[in-house]
């Protein structure tokens, strides 16, 4: 396949991304609706997010078994049209647990995609390329929901965005037709399970990393705001607006420039990617409990921004490392389980630090959160460079 040839596909897929990210984070816009309409209470609520990352987490591992077995263009159109109607208006907390279902498939599949079309010279800036697509989705999701709701009303609003997406599936079935590897019938179906991937150390190293970067994201996605309020009296339209913009303009400059060093690190090193993720996972844990101890607006900005970059040094990387540690042919069930352990895992945090703050404080929760990234690192370099011995000898 011509070099050009190779990124057409990853751009079809970025818009595919994108739009289940904005399907995700459209209802978020409109709670104030939620509560007025059908009378949601708070907890209600909350159960919109924690629903969908559980089923999501709960289903990574099958998806990328899924993504092994079949044809991946078939598995993407697949999670597109359920993604689609999975936001029906009557049964929004049913269509969040299909979305993340859908979800779930779709990830995997579209990994191992883009790992037969880019070899180890530029795979980290195709998966970074696709992950685009989650940041714009975000912040579309969070602009159509609210806009589009307030002049169609919320039901219309998610049927439009469902109908959209249920047709751009069709759109990458045609798109995707001359650029997924058929499944060879020689090739006998992968039989690896989690544990036996597990037992590669240097995976379950990732795997553990995959938690301390899912507790210390979602507790700043889910707390930030709420924390810059109360420490800076903020009105929270403009905590909300600072959180948001802190953490994913600086990352998105950092996955690229982390996919670059990755590919870049890669060709000098088999093991380079797992070096430039364990720094970018240090770095971030350091600045995290920075986030926690600032004791001024600008210190917070610069310090969250400063998370926001190590953390997009490591996952530029971790899905390009974990293909090149693991063989092909279980490819989707490993990127699925660490998406699977990262989503239990890191989920958890917020919920910890919402039963915990009033019992210890921030500073001391966050520390002990980084502290456990830091010690997760050190073992990813540790392992990093005894696997690198082993191959030399």
């Amino acid at each position: 396949m011509p070099p050009p040839a190779r990124w057409t596909p990853i751009l079809f897929l970025a818009v595919a991304f994108a739009l289940g990210y904005m399907a995700r984070q459209s209802l978020s816009s409109i709670f104030p609706l939620l509560r007025l309409d059908l009378g949601f209470t708070e907890a209600q609520l909350g159960l919109t997010t924690t629903v969908f990352n559980w089923v999501y987490g709960l289903s990574d591992g099958l998806g990328g078994h899924i993504a092994d077995r079949f044809p991946q263009r078939r598995v993407i159109m697949a999670s597109l049209a359920l993604t689609g109607f999975a936001n029906s208006p009557g049964t929004l907390l049913a269509g969040r647990s299909l979305m993340g279902l859908a979800l779930s498939f779709y990830i995997p599949a579209a990994m191992v995609l883009i790992a037969t079309l880019h070899g180890a010279d530029t795979r980290s800036r195709a998966i970074t390329l696709h992950s685009v697509g989650q940041s714009v989705g975000v912040i579309a999701g969070g602009y159509y929901g609210a806009v589009a709701s307030a002049s169609l009303g919320w039901r219309n609003m998610l049927w439009i965005l469902a109908a959209v997406i249920a047709a751009y599936a069709l759109v990458i079935r045609v798109a995707l037709v001359d650029h997924t590897p058929a499944v060879s019938a020689s090739e006998p179906p992968p039989r690896q399970n989690l544990r036996q991937l597990l037992r590669v150390p240097s995976y379950a190293l990732i795997c553990l990393c995959a938690i301390a970067v899912g507790a210390n994201i979602w507790i700043l996605y889910t707390w930030l705001p709420d924390l810059l309020r109360d420490r800076f009296a903020l009105p929270m339209a403009e905590a909300s607006l600072l959180a948001t913009t802190s953490l994913e303009v600086p990352m998105l400059a950092g996955l690229l420039i982390g996919a670059c060093l990755g590919d870049w690190f890669a060709r000098q090193w088999k093991i380079g990617r797992l070096y430039l993720m364990a720094t970018g996972l240090l770095l971030a844990c350091v600045f995290f409990y920075g986030i926690a101890i600032a004791d001024s607006l600008v210190t917070v900005r610069l310090v969250t921004g400063a998370y926001a970059i190590a953390k997009g040094l490591y996952s530029a990387n971790y899905v390009a490392c974990v293909f090149d540690l693991i063989p092909a042919s279980s490819h989707g069930l490993a990127v699925g389980s660490v998406n699977m352990i990262s989503s239990l895992g890191g989920s958890l945090s917020p919920l910890l630090l919402g039963a915990l703050k009033f019992t210890y404080t921030v500073a001391t929760i966050f520390g002990a959160l980084a502290a456990f990234g830091v010690l997760c690192a050190i073992a990813l370099a540790i392992q990093g460079t005894l696997h690198a011995h082993r191959i030399r000898q």
